[in-house]
C-alpha cells in the first residue's frame, strides 16, 4: 500500500469520477471557526493537522470546534504528531468526550523519524 498525501483537488476529481458530487462536498475551511452549524457530523477526522495550528490557545479552540459539530455519540479520529497527546486529551476531556484513547502509531507512525512520533487519538462525543 502506498502511502500519500492526498489534496483537496484530488478529493474533487476523485468525487466526480465515482459520482459523489451530489454526495461530497469538499472545503478548505479555518479548523478554529467550522462553517457548519452545531451537531452535523457523526464523525470527523483530523489527520496531522491539529499540531499545525499555533499557539495552545488556538488548538484548543479547533477541538472546540469539533466537539460543537460532532453529533451527540460522534466519533473523533485524530492522527498527528509533535507529542501533543495530553493536551489534546486535556482539552477533550474539557469538551465531554469520553471512550478517549491514544495510541502510539510505533515505528510505521513516525512522521520523518523518531524525533516526531505520530499518535492515534480516537474518542466519543
Amino acid at each position: 500500500m502506498t502511502k500519500r498525501l492526498i489534496h483537496s483537488n484530488q478529493l474533487l476529481i476523485a468525487s466526480k469520477k465515482n459520482s459523489l458530487e451530489n454526495k461530497v462536498k469538499v472545503l478548505t475551511a479555518d479548523m478554529r471557526k467550522l462553517p457548519f452549524g452545531d451537531h452535523q457530523f457523526d464523525g470527523v477526522m483530523a489527520s496531522f493537522s491539529i499540531h499545525n495550528v499555533k499557539p495552545a490557545s488556538n488548538r484548543n479552540q479547533t477541538l472546540s470546534e469539533i466537539a460543537r459539530v460532532l453529533k451527540p455519540n460522534g466519533q473523533l479520529i485524530i492522527v498527528d504528531t509533535g507529542r501533543k497527546e495530553r493536551e489534546y486529551t486535556g482539552y477533550l476531556e474539557k469538551y465531554g468526550f469520553k471512550s478517549i484513547k491514544v495510541t502510539k502509531a510505533g515505528f510505521n507512525g513516525w512522521w520523518g523519524g523518531p524525533w516526531a512520533p505520530s499518535f492515534i487519538i480516537t474518542a466519543v462525543r
